[in-house]
């Protein structure tokens, strides 16, 4: 990050310089420290309202912006950081950009996003993830504008780089093993917030089911965690309508495979990420691999920075697959 101590004969502030030029803060930083993310007609206009102002930064803090802007810094923005199949991610892409000399910053995101994202762009980052959401078209814009590289993970833009699990894919996969496992009557729990990977995922687990069962399956919904796993899984068990299990992701699936123990029931259970705590609890799961997804987007981002790889990309979309546990 970088830090700005400004001594002004005018009594102008750094707000009122990006006012006057009609930019934001965040530009009018980068021209102060010369960055190459901002164009020179910008920078031209910038540099014109300061010299007329007679507006002079304080030398010890020039010093320290110099020594701040030459750390690169990467902002991973997610919703939910507490989930498992996030941690095992950004592992996965600190490691990878550590060896680029680039250090991530975890940026949880506020419903606030006009703030929100007005404050990223302050940060003057080299580039920035996007896990699970993808900015609107306003905020696209504005990055595109500044010459900020950006990639997003489980979320796709138009002419923008982007991974994704072939969701719908997984969906079916996990079908075929529940079927496989004598299910005729399987049941699907949905994430309780609602999105377009769980739609996916249980699109293509209901046509697989239609192929071989001609039925869509039951449903349920639970929160993101294992606890509320748990209580669906009672829930499941006491209905006793289902003869299987598929649930959106390994957190739940976990609550519900607790459940279907304690109770000392057979039900067949799979989740859905790929995440270790699934070995441990010898849940069989459809993987989208955490340390690839992480890898790759790492990769991507740090030859965006570099210069060595265009900006607008097709997008990534991996395919994943079964691990079978026999739970």
């Amino acid at each position: 990050m970088t830090y700005h101590i400004f001594m002004d004969e005018s009594h102008i502030t750094i707000k009122e310089i990006a006012k006057e030029a009609h930019v934001g803060i965040g530009t009018v930083s980068r021209a102060l420290n010369n960055s190459p993310n901002i164009s020179d007609v910008t920078k031209a206009k910038i540099q014109a309202v300061i010299k007329a102002h007679n507006y002079k930064p304080n030398a010890p803090a020039a010093h320290l912006a110099r020594k701040t802007i030459s750390a690169r810094y990467v902002g991973l923005i997610v919703r939910n950081f507490r989930i498992r199949f996030f941690y095992e991610v950004f592992e996965s892409i600190h490691a990878a950009l550590k060896k680029h000399h680039i250090r991530l910053l975890i940026l949880e995101y506020s419903e606030n996003a006009g703030t929100f994202f007005s404050q990223i762009m302050e940060l003057n980052l080299s580039g920035l993830i996007f896990f699970t959401m993808r900015p609107n078209r306003k905020d696209t814009a504005a990055m595109r504008s500044r010459n900020i590289p950006f990639i997003l993970i489980d979320s796709s833009l138009p002419h923008t780089y982007s991974i994704t699990n072939d969701n719908y894919y997984g969906g079916k996969l996990a079908a075929e093993y529940l079927l496989r496992n004598g299910s005729q009557a399987p049941c699907y729990v949905h994430s309780k917030k609602s999105n377009q990977l769980d739609t996916l995922r249980y699109t293509g687990f209901r046509d697989g089911l239609k192929t071989a069962l001609h039925t869509d399956g039951g449903t349920y919904a639970a929160a993101l965690d294992e606890n509320a796993g748990y209580k669906t899984g009672k829930k499941i068990l006491s209905d006793r309508t289902a003869d299987g299990v598929f649930c959106f992701s390994d957190e739940i699936a976990i609550g519900v495979l607790k459940a279907v123990r304690d109770a000392g029931s057979e039900l067949p259970v799979i989740g859905y990420d790929g995440t270790r705590d699934t070995e441990g609890w010898g849940l069989s799961t459809i993987s989208q691999n955490p340390y690839i997804i992480g890898k790759k987007a790492a990769a991507h981002i740090a030859a965006l920075i570099a210069g060595s790889t265009p900006e607008q990309t097709a997008p990534l979309v991996l395919t994943p697959v079964l691990i079978d546990r026999g739970s």
